[in-house]
């Protein structure tokens, strides 16, 4: 793991090699299943073998060319 990618996040380590950064929305831990050449890309295909998510988070949308947030279902919750 190049630790410069990461200057400036808090971030820790996984395991041996998987950087995982500190408060990110969501992270998922995948183990590579298979690989695809298209074109000058490589496409890899993993299987979800773990992850995380933080709690009440509001994250960035982009729909319809244009960028949005989405309320926590929490947080529209009544009372």
């Amino acid at each position: 793991v190049r630790a410069s990618r990461f200057e400036g996040l808090d971030w820790l380590l996984h395991g041996d090699d998987v950087p995982l950064i500190t408060g990110a929305q969501a992270s998922l831990l995948c183990r590579k299943d298979a690989l695809f050449h298209y074109g000058s890309h490589m496409i890899v295909v993993g299987e979800v073998i773990g992850g995380q998510a933080q709690p009440f988070t509001s994250p960035l949308l982009y729909v319809d060319r244009t960028f949005a947030r989405h309320l926590a279902f929490e947080e529209t919750r009544e009372a």
